[in-house]
């Protein structure tokens, strides 16, 4: 296999000039101080005369134009801002350079390289945030606490429903949507690194479908209600929707008497009004830390539900819906969740803690 060199820097080919010509040396010892550079190339260079001298005239040759110039670059940069923000984040270099028209003047890898001048790169995808060591902490006390003084029927019998709201965007074309490249989006690197209470950076674009879910062990999806995208849900309306919905909810529950729901720190139902709403109903709240999705099996079904609505658009080739009809199917879609997934997954919640703490409050694989 032969070894790839660089052209031979300027300063390299007058040194073995004067070794050879003023000092006598041979290409072959030549050769044993630059390894690295062909004996063919060291004879040549070793023997320029003043008369043939060449000069390094690299620096001064820009080479052949950019097929895209800066008006390009400017078309390329506010495409890319409006597929973001009215259509979808997981597009391809093919398809922004079919939106732009350049695929009839460039190549799609002549695309990238203008996507990555604008500081945009093919990274993956980032869900989560950063944590603080507080947060670290924090996390390891609250599971060191569970797992000393709470044991296994905290979870399985005396939690009566695992509880938290949720948000699925509508897309007009959900078949393309869910064909796209999920693992990896052209993003900036310093995107989705915003500390949050929940530690995820929200926002794929299109109008959210907005509900609050609830499970129980044993009995499944025990409330899934939409939200009214019409309606301030901070204050006396979410107090409204408690004392409307969490009646029937808890009686379905795991465990009606004991009352005890497990959360997150959603400002929404943290709020003083929500607080007033569990206690008309006589709600206790088990809350979990901030930014720890991970200790909250709710979040792993809401991921297994992402999962089937992108399957179901895949199989039917489902190339235009509605608003409403997608509501529809989000709806039907989580009271379609099989029982036993969701009894499995809130019987990991002991395996998660052990987790935590030996991870040292790093987030754990669910």
């Amino acid at each position: 296999m032969v070894k790839s060199w660089n052209k031979v820097p300027l300063k390299s080919s007058m040194h073995m000039r004067v070794l050879h010509q003023e000092y006598g040396w041979k290409v072959v010892d030549i050769h044993k101080k630059y390894p690295k550079i062909p004996r063919r190339a060291i004879q040549y260079h070793a023997k320029l005369s003043q008369d043939n001298e060449t000069v390094d005239k690299r620096q001064f040759n820009k080479g052949r134009p950019r097929i895209l110039d800066d008006r390009h670059v400017r078309r390329l940069k506010n495409t890319v801002e409006s597929i973001r923000k009215f259509d979808t984040v997981n597009f391809s270099a093919v398809k922004i350079a079919k939106v732009c028209k350049f695929n009839e003047i460039c190549c799609d890898q002549t695309v990238r390289r203008r996507m990555e001048d604008l500081g945009f790169h093919y990274l993956n995808t980032r869900q989560k945030g950063i944590m603080s060591q507080d947060d670290h902490k924090i996390r390891v006390d609250f599971a060191k606490h569970c797992l000393r003084v709470e044991n296994d029927k905290l979870w399985l019998e005396r939690i009566s429903f695992y509880y938290d709201g949720v948000a699925f965007y509508h897309k007009k074309d959900p078949y393309s949507e869910a064909i796209a490249p999920n693992a990896k989006v052209w993003r900036q690197k310093n995107e989705g690194l915003k500390l949050s209470r929940k530690g995820k950076k929200e926002g794929n674009n299109g109008k959210a479908v907005k509900m609050f879910v609830g499970i129980a062990y044993g009995k499944g999806v025990v409330m899934c209600k939409q939200w009214d995208p019409e309606v301030r849900w901070l204050g006396v309306n979410y107090r409204k929707f408690v004392r409307r919905t969490f009646p029937e909810a808890l009686k379905c529950s795991a465990n009606p008497k004991k009352k005890l729901v497990l959360q997150d720190g959603c400002p929404v139902m943290n709020s003083k009004q929500g607080k007033l709403g569990y206690k008309s109903v006589g709600c206790e709240v088990f809350s979990i830390p901030a930014r720890s999705p991970d200790l909250n099996p709710i979040e792993n079904i809401f991921n297994l539900v992402r999962r089937d609505l992108a399957e179901f658009a895949k199989q039917n080739e489902l190339k235009n819906e509605s608003y409403e009809d997608f509501a529809v199917r989000v709806k039907e879609t989580l009271l379609a969740v099989d029982t036993d997934v969701i009894d499995r997954t809130i019987k990991s919640l002991p395996n998660r803690l052990d987790m935590v703490i030996r991870g040292k409050g790093l987030r754990t694989k669910y």
